[in-house]
């Protein structure tokens, strides 16, 4: 994936700046790192609505939620 990517978590518009492999876990998921103002936080890959990705970035987010539906 390319950064900083940008999303809507809950309607917000925010900026995806890394992922944060502490924090993911087999049980929660793949969390990344975002941005809005001033402030960073974690917010769960799956619940990111992406805004225009790049290609490259779209196929590896289009891979990691056909993942996910097998492993629900």
């Amino acid at each position: 994936m390319t950064f900083p990517l940008e999303a809507r978590v809950l309607g917000d518009l925010v900026e995806v700046v890394d992922l944060d492999g502490a924090n993911s876990s087999l049980r929660r998921g793949i969390v990344a790192r975002v941005r809005k103002g001033d402030q960073e936080y974690p917010v769960g890959l799956a619940d990111l609505e992406f805004v225009e990705p790049d290609p490259d970035s779209a196929e590896w987010l289009e891979i990691y939620r056909y993942w996910l539906e097998l492993v629900r």
